[in-house]
């Protein structure tokens, strides 16, 4: 998602007269261009909407089956529809020749035989397992190119472009190593049907939290010098990026004790924030012969977004509940299967089409 579409900005912003704007040394205090929709979905990825829901039910409600499986409604209504949206970018990508046909069916089918190959040799559970470490690094990754979008004269000076890299990069390895070592601990080391969870030397856990102090630090002196630099106005955008950024992958990959809550947390703000950047881009796509160019204008912002999210639903759940089921008549785990590549292929196509050479 890093590339350079992040000149492109919302009609509709959020930017208030200067006497009711907040004030901090003088300064001016405000998030930019971005309209209310970027901020609340976007940047936070829904976040203020369903935390406090989360932190009602609990470690303990958020784990029941009844009266209802809260797992399977998130992943339901949430993560199913944001894979999808993967599809609704790339069909766009490939037509107009700025994403290879490759990309498409023919890399879908590929990762289903591989998966299959694979499975059938006793294989899955490692094979699951080193996806679910991809998972992790797309996961940091998104919230890095999302910020990426917002990131201003962050990206012009050369210095400043690196230190931004390196507030976000150093904290990854923490982040991905660290998920698997509360796993490890949570799980006491007993494998689930899809993830081997793996101890990880206290050593290099200390390494990490080592890199990951010294990126924050490197992001909050970014920030420091260009508050000091404009003696007028803040744009705060940003700083809320990288904060939410280390608060989310801390909260959902790194706390033992929110184990619950935190992946129920991370899950959903992942989801959410993909559904709406997929929706933002779309919708500022222009073409005479692109039908969808007329459903997104037709409705106001945010039902037309969560319209958009309706259709996603729809169409994941008769794709996933009933049309792949059909193929488990001749292999039982067919389905299994084609939804773990679904995955893969969303992960592969991703790191791909939200390129530069991709475009808006």
């Amino acid at each position: 998602m890093e590339s350079g579409l992040a000149s492109q900005t919302m009609n509709t912003t959020v930017s208030l007269p200067a006497r009711v704007r907040p004030k901090l040394f003088g300064r001016l205090i405000g998030i930019g261009n971005l309209s209310s929709f970027e901020m609340m979905f976007v940047v936070l990825g829904g976040l203020p909407l369903f935390l406090p829901f989360i932190l009602f039910l609990g470690e303990s409600g958020l784990a029941q089956q009844q009266p209802i499986y809260w797992y399977f409604w998130v992943n339901a209504i949430v993560s199913m529809p944001h894979t999808c949206a993967t599809y609704a970018r790339l069909e766009r990508k490939i037509r107009e020749g700025k994403t290879s046909w490759w990309f498409g069916i023919p890399l879908y089918v590929g990762i289903v035989a591989a998966l299959s190959l694979l499975t059938m040799a006793g294989h899955f559970l490692v094979t699951m397992t080193a996806v679910n470490v991809w998972q992790s690094y797309h996961y940091v990754r998104q919230v890095y190119g999302v910020s990426s979008l917002y990131a201003g004269d962050r990206k012009t000076d050369p210095d400043d472009r690196k230190q931004f890299f390196w507030a976000y990069h150093l904290a990854m390895p923490l982040f991905i190593l660290g998920r698997w070592d509360v796993l490890y601990t949570v799980w006491n080391g007993v494998p689930s049907d899809a993830i081997i969870p793996v101890r990880v030397p206290i050593a290099i856990i200390v390494a990490c939290v080592v890199l990951a102090a010294i990126g924050f630090s490197r992001g909050i002196s970014l920030e420091f010098k260009r508050f000091m630099a404009n003696q007028t106005q803040f744009d705060c955008t940003p700083l809320i990026a990288l904060c939410t950024y280390y608060f989310i992958h801390y909260y959902g990959f790194l706390s033992v004790a929110n184990f619950q809550r935190g992946f129920m947390t991370v899950t959903i703000f992942h989801a959410i924030q993909y559904i709406a950047l997929v929706w933002l881009f779309e919708s500022r796509h222009r073409s005479k012969t692109q039908l969808s160019t007329t459903f997104y204008q037709k409705f106001p912002q945010l039902a037309s977004f969560l319209l958009f999210w309706a259709l996603l639903f729809v169409a994941g759940s008769i794709f996933q509940d009933h049309l792949l089921t059909m193929g488990n008549v001749f292999w039982l785990k067919f389905s299994t299967i084609c939804l773990s590549a679904i995955s893969v292929h969303h992960y592969a196509v991703d790191s791909v089409m939200w390129g530069r050479k991709s475009g808006g």
